[in-house]
C-alpha cells in the first residue's frame, strides 16, 4: 500500500471506513440513523461521496410505510446527485 493510500484511509472516520468497505465489497451501503441526525448524516456521506470518492448518492429515508416501489422510485427520480423519498 502506497504511502499515500496508507494516509488517506487513516484519515477517515466511521462512516468513511463503512462507505470505503462497502465500494471495496461492492456492495450498497445501508446507514440507519435516528431522525433528528438524519440530515448530518445525509451531508457527511454527501461530502464523503463526492469529495473523497468521487461518487453520486441516492439517500432514500425509509420507514415502515415504505414500500419496495417508493424505494425503488428514488432511483428513477433521482435529480442532481440525491434522490429522497420520504
Amino acid at each position: 500500500m502506497s504511502t499515500h493510500t496508507h494516509s488517506a484511509i487513516s484519515q477517515l472516520d466511521d462512516l468513511g471506513l463503512a462507505l470505503l468497505v462497502c465500494l471495496i465489497g461492492k456492495q450498497h451501503c445501508i446507514i440507519r440513523a435516528p431522525k433528528h441526525l438524519l440530515q448530518d448524516v445525509e451531508a457527511q456521506v454527501s461530502s464523503l461521496a463526492s469529495t473523497v470518492f468521487a461518487l453520486e448518492f441516492a439517500s432514500v429515508v425509509c420507514d415502515q410505510d415504505t414500500s419496495g416501489r417508493d424505494f425503488l422510485a428514488a432511483f428513477a427520480r433521482k435529480s442532481d446527485s440525491t434522490a429522497k423519498v420520504y
